[in-house]
C-alpha cells in the first residue's frame, strides 16, 4: 500500500482499504484463510480439530504487518487463544514460501486458500478445519491516481470493474 500511495506502484491488491488520498479502490474478493498441515501429520487424516489442539503444534507465521496474521490473531481471540499460545518455529514474509515450508514438514500454518490451493490439489499438503474458527478477509484492488496508468493497467482496472466479471473473480478466490 505504501508504494501505491507514494506513486511508485499503479495497481495493488491489498487486504485493507487504502487510506491515501490519491487512490481509488474496490472490493476484489473474499479470501478464506485455512490451516494447512503436512500430509505426514496426524491431523492430515482428520477433517476437524479442536482449537486447543493448536497449542501442541509447530507453527509458521506470516510477518508482523500481514493481513493474514491479523486475521488469525482475531480468530484465535474468539476461541480464547492467542499467538502466544502457539509454538512458533518460524516467521516468513511470503505465503507461498510458508506453503512450501509446510510441504517440507517444518510446521503448519494459516494461509490464504488461494495460495494453498495448488499444493492441496496436488496432495502435497492438507487443509484441516478448526472447530469454531472461520477465517475470512476482504481483498481490495486499488489504483493510484498520482500518475497516469498504462493502457494495460487501465484495461485491467476496467475489467475488474465490470459487473459481468464478478462471478469469474469470485471463482478465482
Amino acid at each position: 500500500v505504501d508504494e501505491m500511495c507514494g506513486g511508485m506502484v499503479q495497481l495493488a491488491v491489498v487486504s485493507a482499504e487504502p487510506t491515501c488520498k490519491d487512490s481509488s479502490f474496490r472490493h476484489f474478493f473474499t479470501d478464506n484463510v485455512v490451516l494447512i498441515v503436512p500430509c505426514s501429520h496426524p491431523w492430515a487424516k482428520r477433517d476437524v480439530i479442536a482449537p486447543k489442539e493448536l497449542c501442541d503444534a509447530d507453527f509458521i507465521l506470516r510477518d508482523q504487518e500481514s493481513g493474514t496474521r491479523e486475521e488469525v490473531e482475531t480468530a484465535l481471540r474468539e476461541v480464547d487463544l492467542s499467538l502466544d499460545d502457539l509454538n512458533v518455529v518460524m516467521e516468513i514474509g511470503n505465503s507461498e514460501a510458508i506453503s512450501m515450508a509446510v510441504e517440507e514438514g517444518i510446521g503448519m500454518a494459516f494461509v490464504s486458500r488461494t495460495v494453498a490451493r495448488r499444493a492441496i490439489d496436488l496432495g502435497k499438503i492438507k487443509e484441516v478445519r478448526v472447530a469454531g474458527l472461520s477465517l475470512k478477509r476482504e481483498i481490495f484492488i486499488a489504483h493510484s491516481t498520482r500518475r497516469p496508468a498504462t493502457r494495460a493497467q487501465s484495461e485491467f482496472w476496467n475489467f475488474v470493474q465490470e459487473p459481468e466479471n464478478e462471478t469469474m473473480l469470485k471463482m478465482a478466490a
